[in-house]
């Protein structure tokens, strides 16, 4: 049985399509995700270590520090902000 060029085509062009929804939609859309959990733990401790406050209560962080975790979390993986 020969396959015909019409579902070939039609097979490549659905391959096509989900590799661009994974590559543009559902891994950035990831990365952000697990970038702004880590960034705001990140900040959250960075600002615990600077005011040397200790215990669990305290969440409170600079929006600076957090912005520059994140750039740098989606930096190294490779998402343009």
């Amino acid at each position: 049985m020969k396959l015909k060029p019409a579902y070939v085509y039609l097979a490549v062009g659905v391959a096509l399509i989900l590799g661009w929804f994974y590559w543009y939609e559902y891994r950035p859309t990831q990365a952000r995700s697990e970038c702004s959990d880590w960034a705001v733990n990140a900040a959250i401790n960075f600002h615990r270590e600077k005011y040397n406050i200790e215990g669990e209560g305290n969440e409170t962080y600079e929006i600076a520090v957090r912005n520059q975790y994140f750039r740098e979390c989606l930096d190294e993986k490779g998402i343009a902000n």
